[in-house]
């Protein structure tokens, strides 16, 4: 063991919540450029599990940095079993250079069975009362469309005046794709057989980060305020924020909670209402694995949104870097609007369960999770951490 420790940097040796210590070691002794591939399991958008090939090209960071490697490029394919698929390539650098992190996207999907229930925090399943489906039509996908997305993403990250106070901007194009599916739909009698949007939009955002890791953080806060500007629709402009913090409690175990809010003001693009913008990666919402897992990917979206979560993070069998079993009850809440905003419980949207399974090494963790809500219980897969 002390001979191990004695091959590894100074560098590595010391705690570093900043990342400057490992930015100094860039040059020093990390591993060579690896590549990998592997299976995995993820969740769909209302259509089951989509098997999915991610090959990963990267360079693994010191041990004791906070992020899990120092630059990665990535591509990545999936498909469910009713039609819905997509394709992803990636490039992502935190350690780019002293003080600066980037990252980009490309990717094409087809969700074949994303939701439609209407905007706002009325929407509700089946169809409007001014525009009840004919006698003895199919109602089966009555609250399900056909959403394809193209999307080009790129962020710039720099760090300023503190070591953990960021300031991000970022760009991107999406070209999407709405259309109803057979049958009596409710896409169809509010928004016609098909509908295309176009958007380019651009949004800066202050970033505050003290997590101890960024992987799998057991302690500290990351809180996130931004704008965003859109061509989409008739134009559009976005104020955000989404603050999330981790407490330890115990060896294996972590209380870990998120609270958002956004408002939209002008014309946005349908795209934007299921949107919200995030450092690092977007959320979908409101519903699925990611923002609320008791409701259906696409149950609501809006001009307006809070939400909140909260889970426990516990692993019975805890093995440290090697892995462990997990166990996460956890409890979601939201909203949408549809025009104005307030800050509110009024409508709020409560639901809760258990996630249960395993992390493989250090961040590798595959979730089943169980909820139930007013609509009913549902149970998705999902890879890593809701946030």
């Amino acid at each position: 063991m002390l001979a191990a420790l004695a091959t590894v940097p100074a560098a590595a040796q010391l705690p570093d919540t900043s990342g400057v210590i490992a930015e100094r070691a860039r040059d020093e002794d990390l591993p060579p450029w690896r590549t990998s591939w592997f299976p995995r399991l993820t969740a769909g958008s209302n259509d089951g599990p989509v098997l999915a090939v991610r090959l990963r090209h990267f360079q693994q960071a010191l041990y004791d940095d906070r992020v899990r490697h120092t630059g990665e490029l990535t591509a990545e394919a999936g498909a469910s079993l009713h039609g819905s698929r997509y394709l992803a390539l990636g490039w992502h650098a935190p350690r780019l250079a002293r003080g600066w992190r980037a990252g980009a996207q490309l990717a094409a999907t087809r969700e074949n069975r994303y939701g439609w229930f209407g905007l706002g925090a009325e929407a509700a399943p089946g169809f409007p009362p001014a525009a009840p489906p004919p006698a003895g039509a199919d109602v089966t996908f009555a609250n399900r469309v056909r959403r394809t997305r193209y999307v080009a993403r790129a962020e710039v990250t720099r760090r300023v005046a503190a070591p953990w106070l960021r300031v991000a901007v970022s760009a991107e194009a999406v070209a999407a794709r709405w259309s109803a599916l057979p049958g009596a739909a409710r896409f169809a009698a509010e928004q016609g057989a098909a509908l295309a949007q176009d958007d380019l939009a651009a949004r800066a955002a202050i970033v505050v980060d003290t997590r101890d890791t960024e992987f799998n953080p057991a302690s500290g806060v990351l809180l996130e305020a931004g704008a965003q500007r859109g061509t989409g629709g008739s134009g559009y402009t976005r104020v955000y924020g989404i603050a999330r913090g981790w407490l330890r409690l115990g060896e294996g175990m972590t209380l870990a909670a998120r609270a958002a809010g956004s408002r939209l003001t002008g014309g946005p693009t349908l795209d934007a209402r299921f949107t919200l913008p995030g450092w690092d990666r977007p959320l979908e919402v409101l519903g699925n694995e990611g923002s609320h897992r008791a409701l259906a990917a696409g149950r609501f979206g809006g001009t307006g949104l809070v939400l909140a979560n909260a889970e426990l993070r516990w692993e019975p069998l805890f093995l440290g870097d090697l892995g462990g079993l997990v166990v996460a009850p956890f409890l979601d809440a939201g909203r949408t609007f549809e025009g104005s905003w307030s800050l509110t419980t009024d409508r709020l949207v409560v639901g809760g369960g258990v996630a249960v399974g395993a992390r493989l090494l250090r961040d590798a963790v595959t979730l089943v999770n169980v909820a139930t809500g007013p609509d009913g219980a549902r149970v998705t897969v999902s890879y890593g951490w809701m946030f």
